[in-house]
C-alpha cells in the first residue's frame, strides 16, 4: 500500500487492512502511509476523497438499480481518468460516483460504460433537479 499513489477501499477492506472501523481515522492512517490519494467508498452513501490537502464527499445519485455488477470499476476508472485529466478532488469524486451509478442502470457491467459527455449531462440533470 505504501506504494500506491491512490487507494480505493471500504469499510470491509479497511478492518481487515487496519482493523479500524471510523472512516476518518482509517482515510488518516492511509494518508500517513503515504498514499497520495484516498477514495473511500460508502456504498449506498456515496463516497470520499482525501488528499493531505482536502478530503471531499459525494452522495451517491438515486436511480433504479438494474445491476449493481461493474459499479466499482467504473467508478475507479473514471476517478483516475479524471485526476490524470487534471481534475481537482470534487469534480473527480462527482464524476467517478456519476459513472458508478449511471452503470448500475443496466444490466451488465460494461454496458453503460459513459463518455465525459454522458457524464457532463447526467451531472448537470441533477444539478438541475
Amino acid at each position: 500500500m505504501e506504494q500506491a499513489d491512490i487507494l480505493f477501499t471500504n469499510l470491509a477492506d479497511t478492518m481487515i487492512l487496519l482493523g479500524e472501523k471510523d472512516v476518518d481515522k482509517a482515510i488518516k492512517s492511509y494518508l500517513l502511509m503515504g498514499i497520495e490519494i484516498v477514495v473511500f467508498k460508502l456504498g449506498a452513501k456515496g463516497a470520499i476523497a482525501a488528499s493531505r490537502e482536502e478530503k471531499v464527499r459525494v452522495n451517491r445519485y438515486q436511480v433504479t438499480v438494474a445491476d449493481p455488477i461493474g459499479a466499482g470499476d467504473a467508478l475507479a476508472r473514471t476517478f483516475i481518468a479524471s485526476i490524470l485529466k487534471g481534475f481537482n478532488l470534487e469534480k473527480s469524486l462527482k464524476f467517478a460516483i456519476a459513472a458508478g451509478t449511471l452503470v448500475v442502470t443496466v444490466r451488465g457491467d460494461q454496458e453503460n460504460l459513459p463518455t465525459q459527455h454522458d457524464l457532463e449531462a447526467f451531472l448537470k440533470a441533477f444539478e438541475e433537479e
